[in-house]
Formats: structure tokens, C-alpha cells, sequence
């Protein structure tokens, strides 16, 4: 079965990209990994973000990452943020490995 067959199987209100930083709807361009949605160019980006955890030392990218949103407060500014949690170990304690070259 195709993707797009499969998208045209999902109610339109669940169509939403599974990527922490777009949590849009999906008009186009989907795409499915680990039975997630997510949006071509979005599964791309989460594949090219790569974790290693310090605790138990695994190499896992964002699309395999659980993520747990957090407070940080500053002064009288209050943001809110998301951290990424090992699914191996449940560890918070993780590095991020930026491609070769990368800013």
C-alpha cells in the first residue's frame, strides 16, 4: 500500500507532523517513520539530528527520541522548551552531535 493511501486512511484531525519543531497539519509531502507522520522535509531534519546518550552511551536520532517539555525561568522570564529523553534508558543526560561542518 502506498503512502499517500495510507495518509488518506488517517482522520484529517490526527494529520498533524510528528517533528517537535513543526506540530503543523500535513497538507502534503507526507511521509511515515517508526508509524509517525511526519512531513518529508521534517523527517529529514529530525534524521539529521543525532543524539548520544552519556548514561548508556546509544546513537539515536530525533525521530526515535521521546521528547518532554520544561520550564526555563530567568529572571521574570518564564520560556518554555522541550529536552529529548533516550529511548533506551530514559536518561535526560544527552549530547548532541552536530554534522561535520555544522554551525
Amino acid at each position: 500500500m502506498s503512502i499517500r493511501a495510507l495518509y488518506h486512511k488517517i482522520p484529517k484531525s490526527k494529520r498533524i507532523c510528528s517533528y517537535y519543531r513543526c506540530q503543523k497539519e500535513l497538507q502534503r509531502n507526507p511521509d511515515f517513520k517508526n508509524g509517525y507522520l511526519y512531513h518529508h522535509g521534517c523527517k529529514m531534519d529530525a534524521e539529521d539530528e543525532r543524539y548520544r546518550c552519556l548514561e548508556c552511551g546509544s546513537l539515536f536520532d530525533a525521530t526515535e527520541a521521546a521528547f518532554a517539555e520544561h520550564q526555563i525561568v530567568q529572571g521574570d522570564e518564564v520560556r518554555q522548551s522541550t529536552q529529548p529523553i533516550c529511548p533506551n534508558c530514559g536518561c535526560q543526560n544527552l549530547k548532541s552531535l552536530k554534522p561535520f561542518g555544522g554551525s
